[in-house]
């Protein structure tokens, strides 16, 4: 499996028509979050269908940026991840949407508690299916959350639900200037940085295994 893997939009859709000739080699598209910036539900719905004109199957979670109206619209998507489980091709996606509260006010937001409890309210068949986790909070302690490049801003809640979970990939955002791709463990993590900014990951999942790559255009 190939995903393409952008987040941070924030409402900038100019270069999706960039990604048409990779989607074309791709089977799926996950939008990691901040689709808009502080946008309501007609602007999600523009980069929404901008991200679906790419052809491609569409997994998605809303960001810190997105107000409820656009959260909720994320929400209502057939792809929508957030506090729910997807199978596709045979790997299972999960999803958590918005962000800790940063040093600008931003519309979705909660604290570690608030965090803490979505997780937990995630239920995950014991099936054995590979899993692939969505959020667009970084995991605190990684090579994706250390803004301004120095200091680690990620939440402690999603670090230990992924280390707990060992999904074979974990799939974020938020911190534009954290791209990366590392590891927690045994699970792949990405952060391919911010799409307005022409940043994008190409994420391959074969035999179960997951491997990542950072790219621009």
């Amino acid at each position: 499996m190939i995903i393409l893997l952008v987040s941070d939009l924030h409402g900038d859709i100019d270069r999706l028509s960039k990604l048409k000739e990779e989607a074309e080699a791709a089977d799926l598209l996950v939008v990691a979050g901040d689709l808009t910036h502080f946008g309501g539900r007609s602007d999600a719905l523009r980069v929404i269908e901008g991200c679906r004109n790419l052809g491609l199957p569409l997994f998605l979670i809303h960001g810190n940026c997105d107000t409820e109206e656009a959260a909720r619209c994320i929400g209502e998507q057939e792809g929508s991840l957030h506090l729910v489980s997807r199978d596709f091709s045979g790997i299972r996606f999960v999803g958590l949407g918005g962000s800790l509260p940063g040093p600008l006010e931003t519309p979705s937001t909660m604290d570690e508690e608030g965090l803490n409890q979505e997780l937990s309210s995630i239920s995950l068949p014991q099936d054995g299916m590979p899993l692939i986790f969505v959020s667009h909070q970084p995991p605190h302690g990684s090579c994706a959350d250390r803004a301004m490049k120095m200091k680690h801003v990620g939440s402690t809640s999603v670090a230990r639900w992924s280390e707990a979970v060992a999904p074979i990939a974990h799939l974020c955002g938020h911190i534009h200037e954290s791209a990366c791709v590392g590891r927690i463990g045994r699970t792949v993590l990405v952060n391919p940085g911010a799409f307005k900014d022409g940043r994008y990951a190409v994420v391959r999942i074969v035999g179960g295994v997951a491997e990542a790559e950072l790219r621009r255009v």
